[in-house]
């Protein structure tokens, strides 16, 4: 086999849509600058556990695309864990403070979180956070 049939490629159709976790991300393409889809990109890093796609093509400008994934394991270090940290702390305050998203163990004597709190916090908190880290990612064109 060729080089070129062993590689994986990631492709969009036509029109390209873009949620709003991938504007959220802000990953944009060095050619054109456009706003590139999430998760195809999120395949492309050369350090991920599950890389699916080699390098994703862009439909618009038809550029080969990857993210470099180049000092992932300092930014783990020094981004991901303290923001994931704090981002505990404010949930469980925020938890504590509002009865609508707590409710009272008499048997452990302490406030814990119900369904209503943990899907609402996750939505306003964590997810957001974790996707906006995402902006540090550079894009690379091969």
């Amino acid at each position: 086999m060729r080089q070129d049939e062993q590689r994986r490629i990631s492709r969009v159709g036509k029109t390209e849509r873009v949620s709003l976790l991938s504007r959220l991300a802000g990953l944009r393409c060095p050619v054109c600058g456009g706003v590139l889809p999430l998760y195809p990109m999120l395949g492309t890093n050369p350090h991920y556990v599950e890389k699916w796609a080699d390098e994703y093509i862009r439909a618009s400008c038809d550029t080969p695309l990857r993210l470099n994934g180049k000092r992932r394991f300092l930014r783990f270090l020094t981004l991901h864990v303290p923001l994931f940290l704090l981002t505990v702390a404010l949930v469980s305050d925020v938890i504590n403070r509002f009865d609508l998203l707590s409710a009272f163990n008499t048997a452990r004597d302490q406030v814990e979180p119900n369904m209503v709190g943990l899907i609402l916090t996750r939505m306003a908190i964590v997810g957001p956070t974790l996707v906006a880290l995402l902006r540090i990612e550079t894009v690379e064109a091969l």
